[in-house]
């Protein structure tokens, strides 16, 4: 399925590429029809030129640095993306810090994992006082579990028969709560 989009896009993009090359065959037509079609190959080639020229960030950078002479009032210039780079805000980028792509990435799989080990590498604490803080906290969940199943664990049982109902009632009773379920029974005995 992915490989079947992936195919249609880049026929979409062979479509729209050859359209844009016919606009400007017709616009350099309209102006000499003579020279449109040497035109449109140098404009053509100049425009490919000019993208493969455009600082691209295949292999992932940290930071873009300072351009001098920017297209904007926030410094910004023409790039290159690729299908499914990320881009961050420089905010962002700047609460980061001095953390690579790589220890990003990291973090972040570790984190999904549930294996991040907090201040771990940016921390000069030692490996064993995190890891005897890891054991407090597991200590801490085991005995929260421990009170949570004695609390719903049957403390005792009973069972109760009505003659004259017919009705069997079960009562169970758990740490400070009793429940009582009641059961109609066929059975009801002779008087």
């Amino acid at each position: 399925m992915r490989v079947q989009k992936e195919k249609e896009l880049k026929r979409q993009q062979r479509i729209e590429a050859g359209l844009a090359a016919f606009q400007v065959f017709a616009a350099n037509a309209e102006n000499d029809p003579n020279t449109a079609l040497s035109k449109t190959f140098t404009d053509i080639t100049a425009l490919s030129a000019f993208i493969s020229s455009l600082p691209s960030f295949f292999s992932g950078t940290e930071d873009t640095g300072t351009v001098s002479n920017s297209l904007d009032s926030n410094g910004g210039r023409l790039s290159v993306l690729h299908d499914n780079e990320r881009v961050i805000t420089a905010n962002q980028n700047k609460k980061l810090g001095n953390i690579s792509n790589e220890e990003l990435t990291k973090l972040a799989v570790d984190s999904k994992r549930g294996t991040f080990k907090q201040f771990e590498q940016f921390n000069n604490s030692s490996p064993s006082l995190i890891l005897q803080t890891q054991q407090e906290s597991i200590k801490e969940e085991i005995k929260e579990l421990t009170k949570a199943v004695k609390a719903n664990k049957p403390v005792s049982s009973t069972q109760e028969f009505d003659n004259k109902t017919g009705t069997l009632t079960e009562v169970v009773k758990y740490g400070n709560k009793v429940m009582r379920t009641h059961k109609k029974t066929i059975f009801k005995p002779q008087r």
